[in-house]
């Protein structure tokens, strides 16, 4: 007869609490004891019985957190954020790859701008020197003829 009444309330053990919330079982005891969480004693005070109803509300409400009915479903969400926080360190990598490469292809074309300059001076120098020596050998021919 107690047990027709507790499958009406679909009254839940504190194991099967504990894999729904993930607490352990002694926790799920505690809430109840604290009135945190409710609940009843069985058994003449052995073993303490709750609803399911009860959990997902505590966790849903109390603790503004989803719940998660098995330690596979855990399991799952916590490998859906790692590999989404993979996901975010590739990205982020790819970027300042690519930063890195446009950096490189700046510093270069910026070096080919920079050698241009140089040498297009170092060619005017050259030139003029050799302008300058043009006219004063020149003014040498022409100082020798007189």
């Amino acid at each position: 007869m107690n047990t027709d009444k507790h499958e009406k309330e679909k009254y839940i053990t504190l194991k099967e609490a504990a894999k729904i919330t993930g607490y352990a079982p002694d926790y799920v005891g505690q809430l109840i004891r604290k009135g945190k969480l409710p609940g009843k004693q069985v058994y003449c005070t052995v073993a303490w019985m709750t609803t399911e109803e009860a959990i997902r509300n505590y966790m849903g409400k109390d603790k503004n957190v989803e719940y998660v009915l098995d330690r596979k479903e855990r399991m799952l969400v916590q490998a859906r954020e790692f590999w989404s926080r993979i996901m975010l360190e590739v990205k982020f990598a790819r970027l300042l790859t690519t930063a890195l490469y446009i950096v490189i292809l700046f510093s270069i074309g910026f070096s080919f701008v920079l050698f241009y300059i140089f040498s297009v001076s170092v060619d005017k120098k050259i030139e003029e020197k050799a302008h300058q020596k043009l006219i004063e050998n020149e003014y040498k021919i022409q100082d020798t003829r007189y």
